[in-house]
């Protein structure tokens, strides 16, 4: 009698359980689309120990193949490189060192704070578009409305923004930001932070506008922004597990990342060790880049680490853009210098250059000119 009470009572409970779900299954259905994406989000929410390369599909999937496994150099394919898929920085002697940067490749640069790490990437955007590419943005620090101005301000240039009573902040005047915004329109995919920073998410976002844009670069700034917590692994895992997503989702899509990744620390010489998370973030990376603000600090520890007297003219640049890493043609330890215009954000090749982009041209394809533009004139 005990064991059919029993039995009774297990029959009971299980019959209350499919009926709330049978329910809750009802109320979803009458929610209609909204239901389901609060299910999709409940789901999502519950989601642990995610392993992104198989989360975003970038694992290689086996393939038979009827080929020798080691190849003897007369059946290698030579492969000739297509220099216009390589994309230019708009550093002149950056890209001399290092060409530029190469689809299916991460870049992953650092910098102390106020050292331009977000102002080399955003103009780094603006070289991309000028030169045809399509760009998608990631900013966890800043608003896409503040990442826009950003690059208003830098596609503008000093002779098309106005001053203010602040001594740092200009503006572009609203018929600019609109041309520039047209320019704009159809290569410049800014991330909406509203959809949050579950670094899962953000890289499904990614990954489907490769595909709806057609995206060529992608910029991710930075990681200490991202939310790892669903991410497999401890601390260190975490980023190792994603710095292998972004590096195959490079070389799967036949795109260039940029990754910002904070150091360590912010004051002193700044070496590629320093860079905050897991070794396998520049080991893992193409390239690896050091932005240097050329403060008391940096000029002390380069002449105290790499024995450059004061009188260097690497000195008298206002920031110095270290190539700490290329694998592509062995480049390490180069510094290239620049000069920073704080009116547009812009890092100029000389001091007072002066570049045009698209937006400034007119129907014909020309680009208007005041007089003291004109080298020639009666």
């Amino acid at each position: 009698m005990e064991a059919e009470t029993k039995g009774v009572v297990i029959k009971t409970e299980k019959t209350l359980i499919d009926e709330e779900i049978a329910r809750v299954n009802r109320e979803l259905n009458e929610l209609g689309d909204t239901g389901q994406e609060f299910a999709s989000s409940a789901k999502q929410g519950k989601r642990n120990n995610v392993d992104l390369s198989k989360e975003l599909n970038l694992q290689a999937t086996p393939q038979l193949i009827e080929e020798p496994v080691f190849l003897t150099p007369t059946q290698i394919k030579t492969v000739k490189r297509d220099l216009s898929q390589v994309i230019k920085s708009g550093i002149h002697l950056l890209d001399k060192r290092i060409m530029g940067f190469n689809k299916g490749e991460l870049s992953v640069w650092s910098g102390s704070n106020g050292s331009g790490k977000s102002s080399i990437l955003s103009q780094l955007a603006i070289e991309s578009i000028e030169n045809n590419f399509k760009v998608a943005l990631y900013s966890g620090e800043l608003r896409a409305d503040r990442v826009l101005n950003w690059v208003q301000l830098q596609a503008a240039g000093i002779k098309n923004v106005t001053g203010t009573k602040y001594e740092n902040f200009y503006t572009v005047p609203e018929g600019i930001r609109a041309k520039i915004n047209e320019w704009l329109e159809s290569s410049l995919y800014i991330y909406n932070n509203d959809y949050g920073a579950r670094v899962e998410n953000v890289l499904k976002a990614v990954t489907d506008s490769i595909e709806k844009f057609k995206i060529d670069v992608v910029i991710i700034d930075n990681l200490m922004s991202l939310d790892l917590t669903g991410v497999t692994g401890e601390k260190y895992d975490k980023q190792t597990n994603l710095v292998i997503a972004l590096s195959q989702l490079a070389k799967k899509k036949n795109i260039h990342i940029h990754f910002v990744a904070h150091p360590r620390k912010s004051l002193g010489f700044l070496r590629k060790q320093d860079i905050s998370g897991t070794a396998d973030i520049t080991n893992l990376a193409d390239n690896v880049f050091l932005i240097h603000r050329c403060n008391t600090d940096f000029k002390k520890g380069i002449m105290e680490h790499l024995g450059v007297n004061k009188d260097n003219l690497l000195l008298k640049f206002d920031n110095v853009i270290e190539v700490a890493k290329n694998r592509d043609l062995g480049i390490a330890d180069e510094f290239i210098g620049a000069y920073y215009e704080k009116e547009s954000k812009r890092f100029l090749n000389s001091i007072g250059e002066e570049k045009h982009y698209f937006w400034e041209r007119d129907k014909n394809g020309f680009i208007g000119a005041d007089n003291t533009e004109i080298p020639f004139k009666n």
